[in-house]
């Protein structure tokens, strides 16, 4: 069989990249090749030459890639061929689209790395290879037919029934190749994709405002988003690689750690809603949500959370209750007994009061007793039921400074006393009306030993509102007993008219005693009513014209008296219309009381959010209306942020590409997003209305049994099961499904994923069979890949070595030079004791000191010798040993010194000491040397011809120095450079700026092997007739290491 050269069309309107794709392909791959610059060209070469391979690039005047592409597979001789295209511009999946639908097997991007062009080309020429021999078996097989034809009639047609068959096949194999081709590129198609997908949802999660990490096996982070950097206070570089334990508390720690051991057990979704300190020692309220995922390459599964912070809202939720309930006490018409009840009842909520009490100050405001607790023994209580003005806490309250701090440190009660309900932290706040001291609050704590500050202001902020009810309620108090007593003197009077007159002084004063006592409270009313922490207004029912205001209504909208006054009943109400006004109107003066949310808007325009408890009243036969508004816009932007954030997650639940799912325990479909409506074949934005799991199960066995399932286990995990669409389409599902359970371990619901997996298992199907194919291919590939990388080693080998003989004979003058100087002296010294010998004038000291000299002679040119025989020794294994780089600058200056001091070439070193040491080959390391002190040394030599001796000094510089890592050789000349359009040239094996016949242009290409070889880096600096500076560097290792 004659050998085949294969024929490889090359087509790109850039004569540079011809040029260039001449000269690195023609030295490496052995083939005819084609070049052509236009489409008309390229169009006739396409018709007259069966090609192996064609490059086409893209972006042509003519003609595109893509149109020349669509010729080529219009061409008989060219229909199979494989194209590869060359691209400058970006590709996008368009174009990689367009370009596989003109048979492209392979895209390449501009500048083209020469190995993969090489790997790639290999491989298509190893395909066209085998076609050929498959083609030439073929006619060597119909040849063979046609001769038994001719010798046997009677086989003729067996022999066309063989090479029909024949035929048949090798067009079959030829296809199957083909296809085995378009099948890598559909998966190249199928990579691009993937990668896509994954860095949209990489980018979704890294927006996504709550924490969200994943974590391995061995609960160590692998990856996190920037709000669980920010809810860490920590960086990701810092979080990455640590366990939980580096994050929190033991405490926590272990117990985070036991949720995640129960999600890797179950497999189940987790969701716990822990209370756990921040840094600063808050408590924070956090809901966390965890599953588990499959870690890739590996049999394990990890975790992935997301935690929601709810403590704002939930602290903010507890507070505005107890301020609306100790407000809502205000309107109540109660005994006073009642309302500190009530008071108590609404504290205690706070998560860290166990007990509570209120005391109040004796009419002549020294002594405090209590009249009023909650979760206090009466063996308690009847201690500190009474605290004198000489008490610690008397004292306190009267200076109107709080206290928090454990029992013992107060004083009054003992810390045994305490200990006996075991109570650890007291809070004595002293309540406050109108600037006066009228008692205080007592909490006790059974958990707490110190409150955060957070925690003081909470219950600081309620001391005025409870101080001004406890006086509000005394005040009524005292109003219902004035009253009684006035209706009872009424009631005598009726009764007894006949002692009236005696008995009228004594009304009287009873009548200015209780118009003082009215005066009193008048006067106590105004200062709740100036000092209320609430707006309160009072407007006239029927000309709605206002009547009374607090500072409070008008300066929190920004107004002064004066401007509030002229303003109509309402003005400042933000109404959705008049309707909605009308109806408030309404249902206040149809029921006499109302409550509700409103919008206010202030002078400068903002808008508070507050509510309203209105109510009508009748004072002396006139009706009025009476507004009590409190501001609860803090709370109301919380509570709206809280309704962003949870939009947000809604949302990103809802436009997921992943199939999410929620039924009850009936089967029945509660939710769907809008990916798994999709998958299910219904509008992704329409309500799927009475959908169960049963109308989507293609097999009827597998629907009976996947709600037991659930129940007995409580999750199905990766089942992969066929399903039907809305259109009765059959499709393949990938499921996972949870159970979830109410805080009595009952099940609720049952929530899940699905994945239409139909593509991926028929693209598996198919990579399966392609796969076989290609580990054939490969296998043979391998092979001759490692043939090829033998022989290549070497040859690298064998260049090397030849490098180092062509280095010696360069060298040969020097190192004559350097043997001749021993021998001449050898000489001279056998010569004067062959005088002295002979003449009897040769003393013992004498002869001794002769041979001495001699001696050390005959040692420095064994030194050379050996020297010599090791350098030029060639290595045939690869061994790791100590190289201390000055020592072998001196071996190989040992070689060439004085060749290149007769050549008038000044050396200079600069060495550092204590450098330590690198590892690699002494021999290799002076090899280096010498070959960049060669080229040093041609270009001094060639500078030196434009200049005389006078003119012009030859010098070449050593310099060595280390970094705590890395240890630097430079080697410097002053010789006629290098061009700059040369420079990224001279590490190029073959590549010389020496006339012909003088180099080889391998020096520089070994010395970059070995310096890699060594894991060392070069950089070459040069200006074309002044310098050029060759800078080397290797890992270093300190002596003592």
């Amino acid at each position: 069989m004659k050998k085949h050269i294969p024929k490889i069309l090359i087509v790109d309107d850039d004569q540079l990249y011809l040029k260039q794709f001449s000269t690195i392909l023609t030295k490496e791959i052995k083939a005819d090749y084609y070049f052509s610059n236009n489409a008309t060209e390229a169009f006739e070469l396409i018709n007259n030459n069966a090609y192996a391979i064609i490059l086409l690039d893209v972006d042509m005047p003519e003609k595109s890639g893509f149109e020349l592409a669509h010729d080529v597979r219009h061409s008989k001789l060219n229909e199979n061929s494989p194209i590869i295209f060359i691209t400058g511009i970006s590709i996008d999946n368009q174009s990689v689209f367009e370009g596989y639908k003109v048979g492209a097997v392979d895209y390449l991007s501009k500048p083209v790395n020469k190995f993969i062009l090489f790997s790639k080309i290999k491989t298509f020429l190893k395909l066209d290879s085998q076609k050929n021999e498959l083609l030439f078996a073929r006619d060597k097989l119909a040849e063979s037919n046609r001769e038994l034809q001719e010798k046997d009639i009677e086989l003729k047609e067996l022999n066309v029934n063989l090479e029909k068959l024949v035929d048949r096949r090798t067009k079959q194999l030829v296809k199957e190749i083909d296809e085995t081709v378009k099948a890598k590129a559909s998966l190249q198609l199928k990579a691009i994709q993937l990668e896509e997908n994954y860095r949209f949802l990489e980018t979704l999660i890294e927006t996504i405002p709550m924490p969200i990490y994943y974590k391995n096996d061995k609960g160590e982070y692998m990856g996190c988003n920037k709000a669980f950097e920010l809810h860490n206070s920590t960086k990701k570089e810092d979080i990455i690689g640590k366990t939980v334990y580096a994050l929190a508390t033991k405490k926590i720690a272990d117990r985070i750690t036991k949720i995640d051991s129960e999600i890797i057990k179950s497999g189940e979704l987790r969701i716990r809603e822990v209370k756990t300190p921040n840094k600063d020692g808050l408590i924070r309220n956090l809901i966390l949500y965890k599953n588990q995922f499959h870690l890739p390459r590996s049999k394990n599964n990890g975790i992935i959370g997301a935690i929601v912070d709810v403590t704002e809202l939930t602290r903010a939720k507890g507070l505005l209750n107890i301020q609306h309930t100790i407000d809502y006490l205000s309107s109540m018409e109660k005994g006073r007994k009642n309302i500190f009840n009530n008071i108590l009842n609404t504290i205690i909520e706070f998560d860290w009061v166990d007990s509570a009490g209120i005391y109040i100050l004796d009419d002549e405001r020294q002594d405090l007793t209590m009249v009023s607790h909650k979760g206090l023994s009466k063996k308690f209580v009847n201690r500190s039921k009474f605290f004198p003005k000489d008490s610690v806490q008397t004292k306190l309250v009267m200076n109107k400074k709080p206290f928090y701090g454990l029992y013992k440190k107060l004083g009054d009660i003992s810390g045994e006393e305490a200990q006996e309900e075991n109570l650890k932290l007291l809070v004595v706040i002293p309540l406050i009306h109108d600037e006066e001291v009228i008692g205080s609050l007592n909490l006790a704590s059974k958990s707490k030993e110190e409150l955060l500050e957070t925690e003081k202001k909470e219950i600081e902020s309620l001391s005025s509102r409870i101080g001004n009810l406890i006086v509000y309620a005394q005040t009524q108090e005292k109003l219902k007993t004035y009253q009684k007593e006035l209706e009872q003197k009424i009631k005598l009077r009726t009764e007894g008219l006949q002692s009236a007159n005696l008995k009228l002084n004594k009304e009287i004063e009873i009548h200015k005693h209780t118009k003082t006592a009215l005066t009193e409270s008048e006067y106590k009313y105004r200062g709740i009513f100036e000092n209320a922490q609430d707006g309160i207004v009072l407007y006239d029912a029927e000309t709605l014209d206002l009547v009374e205001i607090n500072s409070k209504a008008y300066k929190d909208l920004g107004y002064t008296l004066a401007e509030f006054k002229k303003m109509k009943y309402g003005e400042f109400v933000i109404y959705k219309d008049e309707a909605e006004r009308k109806e408030l109107v309404q249902q206040l003066f149809s029921k006499g009381k109302i409550s509700f949310q409103a919008k206010h808007r202030k002078k400068n325009g903002e808008v508070l959010y507050r509510i309203v408890n209105a109510s009508t009243l009748t004072i002396n036969g006139k009706k009025y209306i009476q507004g009590i508004i409190h501001d609860i816009t803090e709370i109301k932007e919380k509570e709206i942020e809280l309704q962003i954030s949870e939009k947000r997650y809604k949302d990103l639940q809802s436009n997921i590409p992943i199939g999410l799912w929620t039924t009850n325990l009936a089967g029945e479909f509660l939710y769907l997003n809008k990916a798994a409506k999709k998958i299910l074949g219904h509008e992704p934005k329409k309500k799927v209305p009475n959908l169960s799991v049963f109308d989507v199960f293609y097999y009827t066995s597998e629907r009976s049994g996947f709600i037991e399932q659930i129940q007995n286990t409580g999750y199905i995990k990766n089942k992969e099961m066929q399903f039907v669409r809305k259109d009765k389409v059959v499709f393949w599902g990938n499921i996972s499904a949870n159970a979830v359970y109410d805080n009595e371990q009952k099940l609720i619901r049952i929530d899940g994923v699905v994945e239409d997996i139909t593509e991926r298992k028929e693209v598996r199907l198919k990579l399966d069979m392609a796969y076989e194919k290609i580990q054939t291919i490969n296998r043979d590939l391998e092979k001759k890949i490692e043939n090829a990388v033998t022989e290549a080693k070497q040859q690298h080998q064998y260049m090397v070595q030849k490098s180092k003989i062509e280095s010696l004979g360069e060298l040969a003058a020097g190192i004559a030079h350097e043997i001749n100087q021993p021998l001449g002296v050898m000489s001279l010294s056998l010569e004067n004791l062959h005088v002295k010998i002979t003449s009897n004038r040769a003393t013992p000291k004498y002869v001794n000191e002769k041979f001495d000299s001699i001696e050390t002679n005959i040692h420095r040119i064994r030194q050379i010798v050996d020297h010599i025989r090791t350098f030029s020794h060639e290595a045939t294994s690869v061994s790791l040993e100590k190289v201390v780089v000055n020592k072998g600058i001196s071996n190989a200056l040992l070689l060439i010194g004085a060749q290149y001091q007769h050549h008038n070439i000044d050396i200079k070193l600069d060495l550092q000491e204590n450098m330590g040491f690198t590892v690699g080959s002494k021999q290799k390391f002076e090899q280096v040397m010498l070959n960049l002190l060669s080229n040093a040394k041609y270009a001094v030599e060639e500078c030196a011809l434009d200049y005389t001796e006078s003119e012009y000094q030859k010098a070449i510089n050593i310099t060595t120095n280390a970094t705590e890592k890395r240890i630097f050789v430079s080697v410097e000349d002053n010789g006629i450079g290098i061009k700059p359009g040369n420079l990224t040239k001279v590490l190029d094996p073959f590549y010389t700026s020496k006339p012909e016949g003088i180099g080889t242009g391998l020096g520089l290409s070994i010395v970059y092997g070995i310096i890699k070889e060594m894991r060392g880096e070069i950089i070459i600096d040069s200006e074309w007739d002044k310098y050029t500076k060759v800078e080397i560097s290797f890992p270093r290792f300190p002596e003592n290491d």
